[in-house]
């Protein structure tokens, strides 16, 4: 993770990406995710929402599957974990 931070400008930098196909601007899919990807990386809070949200979507559609609590790098102490 520290390495992905490091190098954000790489990501930042997609966030301008331009393409275009017959005149239809092909690179819009590119630049939102470039973004959420920067936003991630620079909200500690966002980060784990996501990975909660994820984790409780895997294990609610997907029991047995995945990493346990702790693997997923999420708290198990939290009480609204039950």
């Amino acid at each position: 993770m520290q390495q992905l931070r490091r190098e954000i400008y790489k990501f930042s930098s997609l966030s301008n990406f331009q393409y275009s196909e017959n005149g239809a601007d092909k690179g819009v899919s590119v630049r939102n995710k470039a973004q959420l990807v920067s936003d991630l990386l620079n909200s500690e809070e966002q980060l784990m929402r996501e990975r909660t949200e994820a984790y409780e979507y895997r294990r609610k559609f997907y029991p047995g599957s995945g990493p346990s609590m702790q693997q997923a790098g999420l708290n198990g102490s939290d009480p609204s974990y039950g």
